[in-house]
Protein backbone atom coordinates (compact mmCIF):
# COMPACT_ATOMS: atom_id res chain seq x y z
CA UNK A 1 0.00 0.00 0.00
CA UNK A 2 2.79 2.41 0.91
CA UNK A 3 4.60 1.54 -2.29
CA UNK A 4 1.50 2.36 -4.34
CA UNK A 5 1.17 5.70 -2.54
CA UNK A 6 4.85 6.51 -3.25
CA UNK A 7 4.46 5.59 -6.92
CA UNK A 8 1.32 7.73 -7.09
CA UNK A 9 3.17 10.66 -5.53
CA UNK A 10 6.05 10.25 -7.99
CA UNK A 11 3.61 10.19 -10.89
CA UNK A 12 2.05 13.42 -9.70
CA UNK A 13 5.43 15.12 -9.47
CA UNK A 14 6.00 14.48 -13.13
CA UNK A 15 3.41 17.07 -14.03
CA UNK A 16 2.99 20.56 -12.80
CA UNK A 17 0.57 23.40 -13.46
CA UNK A 18 2.17 26.80 -13.04
CA UNK A 19 1.05 30.41 -12.90
CA UNK A 20 3.23 32.88 -14.73
CA UNK A 21 2.54 36.46 -13.65
CA UNK A 22 3.23 38.97 -16.41
CA UNK A 23 2.28 42.44 -17.64
CA UNK A 24 -1.43 42.81 -18.28
CA UNK A 25 -1.93 43.28 -22.01
CA UNK A 26 1.38 41.63 -22.99
CA UNK A 27 0.42 38.05 -22.20
CA UNK A 28 0.91 36.96 -25.81
CA UNK A 29 4.59 37.91 -25.57
CA UNK A 30 4.96 35.65 -22.55
CA UNK A 31 3.22 32.83 -24.41
CA UNK A 32 5.71 33.25 -27.27
CA UNK A 33 8.54 32.96 -24.75
CA UNK A 34 6.99 29.80 -23.30
CA UNK A 35 6.85 28.26 -26.77
CA UNK A 36 10.50 29.04 -27.43
CA UNK A 37 11.68 27.87 -23.98
CA UNK A 38 9.81 24.60 -23.53
CA UNK A 39 9.09 21.78 -25.95
CA UNK A 40 5.34 21.82 -26.59
CA UNK A 41 4.23 23.36 -23.29
CA UNK A 42 0.52 23.09 -22.64
CA UNK A 43 0.27 26.87 -22.62
CA UNK A 44 -2.48 29.45 -22.93
CA UNK A 45 -4.78 27.30 -20.87
CA UNK A 46 -6.11 30.39 -19.20
CA UNK A 47 -5.44 34.11 -19.07
CA UNK A 48 -6.66 35.68 -15.85
CA UNK A 49 -6.19 39.44 -15.78
CA UNK A 50 -7.75 42.85 -15.50
CA UNK A 51 -7.21 46.19 -17.21
CA UNK A 52 -8.67 49.25 -15.56
CA UNK A 53 -8.96 51.86 -18.29
CA UNK A 54 -8.67 55.45 -17.10
CA UNK A 55 -7.76 58.44 -19.18
CA UNK A 56 -4.97 60.64 -17.90
CA UNK A 57 -6.14 64.22 -17.52
CA UNK A 58 -3.88 67.21 -17.68
CA UNK A 59 -2.38 67.97 -14.29
CA UNK A 60 -3.52 64.64 -12.86
CA UNK A 61 -0.64 62.95 -11.06
CA UNK A 62 -2.30 59.57 -10.49
CA UNK A 63 -4.85 57.74 -12.60
CA UNK A 64 -5.77 55.08 -10.10
CA UNK A 65 -9.48 54.95 -9.37
CA UNK A 66 -10.29 56.09 -5.87
CA UNK A 67 -12.89 53.96 -4.15
CA UNK A 68 -14.08 53.80 -0.59
CA UNK A 69 -12.53 50.35 -0.50
CA UNK A 70 -9.08 49.36 -1.68
CA UNK A 71 -8.77 47.99 -5.20
CA UNK A 72 -5.46 46.62 -6.44
CA UNK A 73 -3.86 46.09 -9.80
CA UNK A 74 -3.86 42.47 -10.93
CA UNK A 75 -1.07 41.20 -13.13
CA UNK A 76 -1.86 39.10 -16.15
CA UNK A 77 -1.68 35.43 -15.23
CA UNK A 78 -0.90 32.63 -17.67
CA UNK A 79 -1.56 29.11 -16.46
CA UNK A 80 0.48 26.41 -18.18
CA UNK A 81 1.43 22.79 -17.65
CA UNK A 82 4.87 21.19 -17.92
CA UNK A 83 5.83 17.53 -17.80
CA UNK A 84 9.05 15.66 -17.09
CA UNK A 85 10.11 12.03 -16.74
CA UNK A 86 13.43 11.94 -14.91
CA UNK A 87 15.15 13.89 -12.17
CA UNK A 88 17.54 15.38 -14.71
CA UNK A 89 14.63 16.75 -16.73
CA UNK A 90 13.04 18.13 -13.56
CA UNK A 91 16.18 20.12 -12.78
CA UNK A 92 16.18 21.43 -16.34
CA UNK A 93 12.54 22.50 -15.99
CA UNK A 94 13.38 24.50 -12.85
CA UNK A 95 16.34 26.18 -14.54
CA UNK A 96 14.21 27.05 -17.57
CA UNK A 97 11.48 28.53 -15.37
CA UNK A 98 14.06 30.70 -13.63
CA UNK A 99 15.40 31.89 -17.00
CA UNK A 100 12.07 33.32 -18.23
CA UNK A 101 12.38 37.04 -18.98
CA UNK A 102 8.83 38.27 -19.59
CA UNK A 103 7.41 36.97 -16.30
CA UNK A 104 7.51 38.84 -13.02
CA UNK A 105 7.25 35.62 -11.01
CA UNK A 106 6.41 31.93 -11.31
CA UNK A 107 4.05 30.23 -8.89
CA UNK A 108 2.49 26.82 -8.38
CA UNK A 109 -1.15 26.71 -9.46
CA UNK A 110 -3.44 25.44 -6.67
CA UNK A 111 -6.86 25.99 -8.19
CA UNK A 112 -9.47 28.31 -9.63
CA UNK A 113 -13.10 28.86 -8.73
CA UNK A 114 -15.39 30.54 -11.25
CA UNK A 115 -18.64 32.34 -10.41
CA UNK A 116 -18.40 32.67 -6.65
CA UNK A 117 -21.64 34.05 -5.23
CA UNK A 118 -20.66 36.87 -2.90
CA UNK A 119 -23.44 37.28 -0.35
CA UNK A 120 -24.71 40.52 1.04
CA UNK A 121 -23.41 39.58 4.47
CA UNK A 122 -19.65 39.96 4.79
CA UNK A 123 -19.42 36.96 7.08
CA UNK A 124 -20.95 34.70 4.43
CA UNK A 125 -18.50 35.94 1.79
CA UNK A 126 -15.52 35.33 4.07
CA UNK A 127 -16.78 31.84 4.86
CA UNK A 128 -16.90 31.24 1.12
CA UNK A 129 -13.23 32.23 0.92
CA UNK A 130 -12.42 29.93 3.81
CA UNK A 131 -14.00 27.05 1.91
CA UNK A 132 -11.32 27.41 -0.80
CA UNK A 133 -8.89 25.64 1.57
CA UNK A 134 -11.33 22.94 2.62
CA UNK A 135 -10.40 19.29 1.85
CA UNK A 136 -13.90 18.85 0.42
CA UNK A 137 -13.30 21.56 -2.22
CA UNK A 138 -11.98 19.46 -5.11
CA UNK A 139 -11.27 22.52 -7.29
CA UNK A 140 -8.17 23.25 -5.22
CA UNK A 141 -5.53 20.52 -5.00
CA UNK A 142 -3.53 21.74 -2.03
CA UNK A 143 -1.64 18.54 -1.26
CA UNK A 144 -0.15 18.10 -4.71
CA UNK A 145 0.63 21.82 -5.10
CA UNK A 146 2.41 21.92 -1.75
CA UNK A 147 4.39 18.80 -2.67
CA UNK A 148 5.46 20.37 -5.96
CA UNK A 149 6.36 23.63 -4.22
CA UNK A 150 8.60 21.79 -1.74
CA UNK A 151 10.34 20.05 -4.60
CA UNK A 152 10.92 23.34 -6.45
CA UNK A 153 12.18 25.23 -3.39
CA UNK A 154 14.06 22.24 -1.94
CA UNK A 155 12.23 22.35 1.39
CA UNK A 156 11.11 19.34 3.40
CA UNK A 157 8.44 21.14 5.39
CA UNK A 158 6.69 24.48 5.74
CA UNK A 159 7.28 26.37 8.97
CA UNK A 160 5.62 29.71 8.36
CA UNK A 161 3.32 31.25 5.77
CA UNK A 162 1.34 34.33 4.88
CA UNK A 163 -1.49 35.06 2.46
CA UNK A 164 -1.14 37.89 -0.08
CA UNK A 165 -4.47 38.95 -1.55
CA UNK A 166 -5.09 41.17 -4.58
CA UNK A 167 -8.58 41.76 -5.88
CA UNK A 168 -10.54 43.82 -8.38
CA UNK A 169 -14.19 44.22 -9.22
CA UNK A 170 -16.36 46.03 -11.73
CA UNK A 171 -14.57 44.86 -14.88
CA UNK A 172 -15.81 43.83 -18.29
CA UNK A 173 -15.05 40.29 -19.37
CA UNK A 174 -14.47 40.41 -23.11
CA UNK A 175 -12.93 38.08 -25.72
CA UNK A 176 -13.65 35.18 -23.41
CA UNK A 177 -11.83 31.97 -24.13
CA UNK A 178 -13.58 28.72 -23.34
CA UNK A 179 -10.76 26.50 -22.19
CA UNK A 180 -10.31 23.38 -20.13
CA UNK A 181 -7.39 22.95 -17.80
CA UNK A 182 -5.76 19.53 -17.60
CA UNK A 183 -6.21 17.30 -14.60
CA UNK A 184 -3.55 15.38 -12.76
CA UNK A 185 -3.79 11.58 -12.77
CA UNK A 186 -5.41 11.49 -9.35
CA UNK A 187 -8.50 9.22 -9.31
CA UNK A 188 -10.52 11.13 -6.72
CA UNK A 189 -9.66 14.75 -7.57
CA UNK A 190 -10.21 17.00 -10.58
CA UNK A 191 -8.21 20.20 -10.51
CA UNK A 192 -10.26 22.39 -12.81
CA UNK A 193 -12.93 21.87 -15.42
CA UNK A 194 -14.15 24.40 -17.93
CA UNK A 195 -12.44 27.56 -16.74
CA UNK A 196 -14.36 30.13 -18.75
CA UNK A 197 -14.64 33.87 -19.20
CA UNK A 198 -11.46 34.94 -17.51
CA UNK A 199 -9.81 37.11 -20.16
CA UNK A 200 -10.25 40.88 -19.97
CA UNK A 201 -9.69 43.18 -22.91
CA UNK A 202 -12.32 45.94 -22.97
CA UNK A 203 -12.07 49.23 -21.08
CA UNK A 204 -13.45 49.12 -17.58
CA UNK A 205 -17.09 49.99 -16.95
CA UNK A 206 -19.02 50.27 -13.73
CA UNK A 207 -20.56 46.97 -12.66
CA UNK A 208 -23.09 46.23 -9.93
CA UNK A 209 -20.86 43.44 -8.62
CA UNK A 210 -18.93 44.64 -5.57
CA UNK A 211 -16.89 42.93 -2.91
CA UNK A 212 -18.17 43.48 0.62
CA UNK A 213 -14.77 42.69 2.11
CA UNK A 214 -11.27 44.13 1.99
CA UNK A 215 -8.20 42.31 0.75
CA UNK A 216 -6.74 42.02 4.23
CA UNK A 217 -9.99 40.44 5.43
CA UNK A 218 -10.00 37.95 2.56
CA UNK A 219 -6.36 37.07 3.30
CA UNK A 220 -7.22 36.57 6.96
CA UNK A 221 -10.14 34.29 6.16
CA UNK A 222 -8.07 32.05 3.87
CA UNK A 223 -5.17 32.10 6.32
CA UNK A 224 -7.38 30.96 9.19
CA UNK A 225 -8.65 28.05 7.12
CA UNK A 226 -5.09 27.03 6.18
CA UNK A 227 -3.99 27.14 9.83
CA UNK A 228 -6.83 24.82 10.80
CA UNK A 229 -5.97 22.39 8.01
CA UNK A 230 -2.15 22.38 7.93
CA UNK A 231 -1.26 23.89 11.35
CA UNK A 232 1.21 26.37 9.85
CA UNK A 233 2.37 29.44 11.74
CA UNK A 234 1.83 32.96 10.40
CA UNK A 235 4.80 35.21 9.67
CA UNK A 236 3.97 38.45 7.86
CA UNK A 237 7.61 39.46 7.34
CA UNK A 238 9.73 36.37 6.67
CA UNK A 239 7.29 33.65 5.69
CA UNK A 240 8.77 30.60 4.02
CA UNK A 241 5.60 30.19 1.90
CA UNK A 242 3.51 32.95 0.34
CA UNK A 243 0.00 31.89 -0.64
CA UNK A 244 -1.36 34.17 -3.38
CA UNK A 245 -5.09 34.81 -3.55
CA UNK A 246 -6.26 36.70 -6.66
CA UNK A 247 -9.91 37.69 -6.81
CA UNK A 248 -11.32 39.12 -10.03
CA UNK A 249 -15.02 39.91 -9.72
CA UNK A 250 -16.58 36.53 -8.84
CA UNK A 251 -13.50 34.45 -9.72
CA UNK A 252 -10.76 33.36 -7.32
CA UNK A 253 -7.34 31.95 -8.22
CA UNK A 254 -4.86 30.59 -5.67
CA UNK A 255 -1.17 29.91 -6.22
CA UNK A 256 1.99 29.32 -4.19
CA UNK A 257 4.84 31.75 -4.90
CA UNK A 258 7.98 29.98 -6.13
CA UNK A 259 10.38 32.28 -8.04
CA UNK A 260 10.63 36.07 -8.12
CA UNK A 261 12.08 36.90 -11.53
CA UNK A 262 11.78 40.69 -11.74
CA UNK A 263 14.59 41.72 -9.37
CA UNK A 264 17.46 41.49 -11.81
CA UNK A 265 20.01 43.50 -13.78
CA UNK A 266 20.18 46.30 -11.23
CA UNK A 267 23.69 47.36 -10.31
CA UNK A 268 24.65 49.34 -7.20
CA UNK A 269 23.68 53.00 -7.20
CA UNK A 270 26.30 55.21 -8.86
CA UNK A 271 25.63 58.05 -6.43
CA UNK A 272 24.39 58.26 -2.88
CA UNK A 273 20.68 59.13 -2.74
CA UNK A 274 20.35 58.65 -6.52
CA UNK A 275 17.11 56.91 -7.33
CA UNK A 276 15.27 57.33 -10.64
CA UNK A 277 11.65 58.30 -10.13
CA UNK A 278 10.45 55.83 -12.74
CA UNK A 279 11.98 52.72 -14.22
CA UNK A 280 10.12 50.18 -16.29
CA UNK A 281 10.33 46.76 -14.66
CA UNK A 282 12.52 44.14 -16.36
CA UNK A 283 9.71 41.76 -17.36
CA UNK A 284 7.72 44.48 -19.14
CA UNK A 285 10.90 45.68 -20.85
CA UNK A 286 11.69 42.17 -22.07
CA UNK A 287 8.12 41.77 -23.33
CA UNK A 288 8.35 45.07 -25.23
CA UNK A 289 11.53 43.97 -26.99
CA UNK A 290 10.01 40.59 -27.81
CA UNK A 291 6.87 42.28 -29.16
CA UNK A 292 8.92 44.59 -31.38
CA UNK A 293 11.13 41.84 -32.78
CA UNK A 294 8.16 39.55 -33.35
CA UNK A 295 6.28 42.27 -35.24
CA UNK A 296 9.30 43.00 -37.41
CA UNK A 297 9.83 39.28 -38.01
CA UNK A 298 6.31 39.01 -39.34
CA UNK A 299 6.91 41.98 -41.63
CA UNK A 300 8.48 40.54 -44.78
CA UNK A 301 9.78 43.89 -45.99
CA UNK A 302 11.60 44.42 -42.70
CA UNK A 303 12.93 40.90 -42.31
CA UNK A 304 15.75 41.07 -44.81
CA UNK A 305 18.39 40.84 -42.11
CA UNK A 306 18.37 38.84 -38.88
CA UNK A 307 20.37 41.44 -36.98
CA UNK A 308 18.72 44.74 -35.99
CA UNK A 309 20.05 48.05 -34.72
CA UNK A 310 17.72 49.14 -31.92
CA UNK A 311 17.52 52.49 -30.08
CA UNK A 312 15.79 53.60 -26.90
CA UNK A 313 15.90 57.44 -27.04
CA UNK A 314 14.52 57.83 -23.48
CA UNK A 315 16.40 54.92 -21.93
CA UNK A 316 16.60 56.11 -18.31
CA UNK A 317 18.67 53.53 -16.42
CA UNK A 318 18.79 51.28 -19.49
CA UNK A 319 16.33 48.51 -18.61
CA UNK A 320 14.88 48.01 -22.11
CA UNK A 321 18.30 47.78 -23.78
CA UNK A 322 19.74 45.51 -21.11
CA UNK A 323 16.75 43.17 -21.16
CA UNK A 324 16.94 43.07 -24.95
CA UNK A 325 20.61 42.14 -24.85
CA UNK A 326 19.96 39.51 -22.15
CA UNK A 327 17.08 37.98 -24.11
CA UNK A 328 18.86 38.02 -27.48
CA UNK A 329 22.61 37.98 -26.78
CA UNK A 330 24.91 38.83 -29.69
CA UNK A 331 21.93 38.91 -32.10
CA UNK A 332 21.09 42.63 -32.14
CA UNK A 333 22.81 45.94 -31.39
CA UNK A 334 21.03 47.84 -28.58
CA UNK A 335 21.72 51.52 -27.99
CA UNK A 336 20.22 53.89 -25.42
CA UNK A 337 20.25 57.64 -24.96
CA UNK A 338 18.92 59.99 -22.31
CA UNK A 339 19.40 63.64 -21.47
CA UNK A 340 20.00 62.85 -17.78
CA UNK A 341 23.71 62.14 -17.30
CA UNK A 342 23.16 60.36 -13.97
CA UNK A 343 20.69 57.99 -15.61
CA UNK A 344 23.24 57.15 -18.32
CA UNK A 345 25.93 56.52 -15.71
CA UNK A 346 23.53 54.21 -13.85
CA UNK A 347 22.57 52.50 -17.12
CA UNK A 348 26.23 51.74 -17.81
CA UNK A 349 26.64 50.43 -14.26
CA UNK A 350 23.58 48.22 -14.68
CA UNK A 351 24.91 46.91 -18.00
CA UNK A 352 28.25 46.05 -16.40
CA UNK A 353 26.48 44.40 -13.47
CA UNK A 354 24.45 42.19 -15.83
CA UNK A 355 27.38 41.43 -18.19
CA UNK A 356 25.65 43.24 -21.07
CA UNK A 357 28.89 44.44 -22.63
CA UNK A 358 27.48 45.03 -26.11
CA UNK A 359 24.94 47.68 -25.06
CA UNK A 360 25.95 51.28 -25.68
CA UNK A 361 24.59 54.33 -23.83
CA UNK A 362 24.88 58.02 -24.76
CA UNK A 363 23.90 61.33 -23.18
CA UNK A 364 21.55 62.88 -25.72
CA UNK A 365 18.31 64.84 -25.88
CA UNK A 366 15.42 62.98 -27.52
CA UNK A 367 14.33 66.24 -29.16
CA UNK A 368 17.55 66.37 -31.16
CA UNK A 369 19.18 62.97 -31.52
CA UNK A 370 22.86 62.97 -32.63
CA UNK A 371 22.42 60.14 -35.12
CA UNK A 372 22.35 60.11 -38.90
CA UNK A 373 19.26 59.53 -40.97
CA UNK A 374 18.19 55.95 -41.67
CA UNK A 375 20.29 54.49 -38.85
CA UNK A 376 17.94 52.29 -36.82
CA UNK A 377 15.77 49.32 -37.67
CA UNK A 378 13.68 49.61 -34.50
CA UNK A 379 13.02 52.27 -31.87
CA UNK A 380 11.58 51.15 -28.53
CA UNK A 381 10.94 53.55 -25.68
CA UNK A 382 9.03 54.00 -22.45
CA UNK A 383 8.05 57.66 -22.85
CA UNK A 384 7.51 59.98 -19.86
CA UNK A 385 3.92 59.57 -18.69
CA UNK A 386 3.77 63.11 -17.33
CA UNK A 387 2.91 61.90 -13.81
CA UNK A 388 6.00 61.34 -11.68
CA UNK A 389 8.39 62.68 -14.31
CA UNK A 390 7.54 65.84 -16.21
CA UNK A 391 3.98 66.82 -16.99
CA UNK A 392 1.51 66.89 -19.84
CA UNK A 393 2.86 70.35 -20.66
CA UNK A 394 6.46 69.15 -20.97
CA UNK A 395 5.25 66.17 -23.03
CA UNK A 396 3.65 68.65 -25.45
CA UNK A 397 7.16 69.84 -26.25
CA UNK A 398 8.84 66.45 -26.20
CA UNK A 399 6.45 64.18 -28.12
CA UNK A 400 6.24 66.00 -31.48
CA UNK A 401 10.02 66.51 -31.66
CA UNK A 402 10.69 62.91 -30.64
CA UNK A 403 8.34 61.71 -33.38
CA UNK A 404 10.23 63.75 -35.94
CA UNK A 405 13.58 62.49 -34.69
CA UNK A 406 12.29 58.92 -34.83
CA UNK A 407 11.14 59.43 -38.42
CA UNK A 408 14.53 60.90 -39.33
CA UNK A 409 16.69 58.20 -37.75
CA UNK A 410 14.56 55.16 -38.66
CA UNK A 411 15.31 53.20 -41.81
CA UNK A 412 12.59 52.80 -44.43
CA UNK A 413 10.14 50.14 -43.14
CA UNK A 414 11.62 50.58 -39.66
CA UNK A 415 9.22 50.67 -36.73
CA UNK A 416 8.90 52.68 -33.54
CA UNK A 417 7.24 51.23 -30.42
CA UNK A 418 6.24 53.81 -27.82
CA UNK A 419 4.77 52.98 -24.41
CA UNK A 420 2.92 55.90 -22.83
CA UNK A 421 0.00 56.86 -20.63
CA UNK A 422 -0.25 60.20 -22.44
CA UNK A 423 -1.27 58.44 -25.64
CA UNK A 424 -3.96 60.97 -26.58
CA UNK A 425 -1.19 63.55 -26.97
CA UNK A 426 0.87 61.13 -29.05
CA UNK A 427 -2.08 60.52 -31.36
CA UNK A 428 -2.65 64.29 -31.66
CA UNK A 429 0.99 64.86 -32.63
CA UNK A 430 0.74 62.18 -35.28
CA UNK A 431 -2.44 63.69 -36.74
CA UNK A 432 -0.83 67.12 -36.91
CA UNK A 433 2.00 65.71 -39.02
CA UNK A 434 -0.53 64.03 -41.33
CA UNK A 435 2.16 61.49 -42.36
CA UNK A 436 4.33 64.36 -43.61
CA UNK A 437 7.35 62.99 -41.72
CA UNK A 438 7.02 59.56 -43.30
CA UNK A 439 5.56 57.76 -40.29
CA UNK A 440 2.38 55.70 -40.48
CA UNK A 441 0.38 54.56 -37.43
CA UNK A 442 -0.10 50.80 -37.76
CA UNK A 443 -1.08 49.51 -34.31
CA UNK A 444 -1.95 50.44 -30.74
CA UNK A 445 -2.37 48.09 -27.81
CA UNK A 446 -3.78 48.65 -24.34
CA UNK A 447 -1.60 47.57 -21.41
CA UNK A 448 -1.62 48.22 -17.70
CA UNK A 449 1.53 49.50 -15.98
CA UNK A 450 1.23 49.67 -12.22
CA UNK A 451 -2.53 50.20 -12.45
CA UNK A 452 -2.19 52.98 -15.03
CA UNK A 453 -3.83 52.40 -18.40
CA UNK A 454 -1.25 52.85 -21.15
CA UNK A 455 -0.92 52.25 -24.86
CA UNK A 456 1.85 50.70 -26.89
CA UNK A 457 1.69 52.78 -30.08
CA UNK A 458 3.46 51.43 -33.15
CA UNK A 459 4.57 53.55 -36.11
CA UNK A 460 6.19 52.40 -39.34
CA UNK A 461 8.35 54.54 -41.58
CA UNK A 462 6.81 54.19 -45.02
CA UNK A 463 8.51 57.05 -46.83
CA UNK A 464 11.44 59.47 -46.71
CA UNK A 465 11.70 61.92 -43.86
CA UNK A 466 10.70 65.46 -44.74
CA UNK A 467 12.12 68.48 -42.98
CA UNK A 468 9.69 70.70 -41.09
CA UNK A 469 8.93 73.98 -42.80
Amino acid sequence: MEREEMEGEEERRRKGIYCGYCTTGLEQCSIIELKSTFVNPNHQLMIFNSIEFQEAKEGQKETRRKEEEEDEELEGVIVFQLEWKEEKEWKQVKDQLKSLKTFQKISIFVGLSIGLNWNEKQQDSLQLIQSLASPSNLQFNWNHSISLWKSMINKDHIETFRVACNRKFGTVLNKTRSTQLPTFPIPDEDIITNAKEVCVRKPRTICHLRHNFKSVEAAGALGESLINRFHWKVDLKNASLVVELYILDSNALISLSAFELDQRNRGPSIKENFSPLTALNPSTSAALVLLALQCCKNNEANDQSSSKVILDPCCGIGTICIEGEQSFPFMHQFMGSDMNENCILQARANAAHSDSAHVEFFVANGRSLPFRENTFDIIISDLPFGHRVGSHKTNQKLYPRLLRQSARTLKIDGRAFFLTADFHLLFQCYKQFNSSVGLHLIHSQLVSIGGIACQIVVFQKTGPYKLAH
